[in-house]
């Protein structure tokens, strides 16, 4: 729908536009954050909670999962000791409520969780910024020496559109290389695992929209959203103008199908059911 910076052409007319016609719409995202705060992040590029029928963010899921700890679940046999990598610039995840403890040194934690790309959550409150090559480099020192600790990722996205066509690596590269370093244990809440498209099929139940063929997720990542979509059997819409832009398009031309599916093919995801340049009526 947007850039991180505003939406994209003609995304919060048709958004508004599938509104009036009383289509739901269900917010799937893979923000570390919770469902309130990714919403509320939007407002200000147009995008309102009044547009969303519901919101389900991989950030809210892990906050959920981290409280409740329900057996069968994979947090249930996390530890308690956690080395948290955060967000700094853009906020801090809050680990409030959780029963858990901050440690310094990922040596001695029973787990990793990483929210953002930005820092490291300290013992005694607040956080120490990192660059994200230093980010890496302990991960990966981490999983070298201890490579059966559980790393949970609270945002499987390998880089996002920062503005126009730029991209910045994202917390999902992070656990990436933990897994390459030898991380026995990557836990990957989001797209396209099949544990967030489950909550928005509950969502959309809820909704009272029950019959799968009358779904369609829309994104513009082939490995999160498309891959995610077709692997729970849904009908997808890939929006050329986001993440593959520089791959896909040309100014003013459509996408070709063939170069879609030859894309999909290399990077060994199954091709989108429908594809449009940009998300409009």
């Amino acid at each position: 729908m947007h850039d991180g910076q505003q939406p994209y052409p003609g995304a919060l007319e048709c958004v508004r536009a599938l509104r009036a016609r009383g289509v739901r719409i269900v917010m799937l995202s893979n923000s570390s954050k919770r469902a309130d705060r990714t919403v509320g992040s939007l407002a200000p590029m147009g995008f309102g909670a009044e547009l969303f029928d519901g919101v389900v963010t991989s950030g809210e899921l892990v906050h959920r999962g981290l409280r409740d700890r329900k057996a069968g679940s994979v947090f249930a046999p996390l530890g308690r000791r956690v080395w948290h990598v955060t967000w700094a610039r853009r906020g801090t995840v809050s680990l409030e409520g959780l029963g858990l403890q901050v440690v310094d040194d990922p040596g001695e934690a029973e787990f990793i969780l990483v929210h953002g790309v930005e820092g490291v959550a300290r013992s005694e409150g607040g956080v120490a910024e990192c660059e994200y090559a230093d980010l890496q480099r302990a991960l990966q020192e981490a999983a070298e020496k201890r490579p059966g600790v559980p790393l949970v990722c609270a945002n499987p996205d390998f880089e996002t559109v920062a503005g126009g066509r730029a991209t910045k690596a994202m917390p999902g590269a992070l656990a990436r290389a933990y897994a390459k370093a030898g991380g026995e244990n990557v836990v990957l809440i989001g797209k396209p695992e099949p544990l967030i498209y489950d909550a928005c099929l509950d969502e959309a139940e809820r909704l009272g929209v029950r019959d799968a063929s009358k779904i369609c997720a829309v994104g513009d990542s082939l490995h999160h959203d498309i891959a995610g979509a077709a692997g729970m059997s849904l009908d997808c819409l890939l929006v050329t103008c986001g993440l593959h832009a520089g791959e896909l398009q040309q100014a003013g031309v459509s996408p070709e199908p063939q170069a879609v599916a030859e894309l999909a093919a290399r990077m060994g995801v199954p091709p989108p059911t429908h594809v449009c340049s940009s998300l409009t009526l």
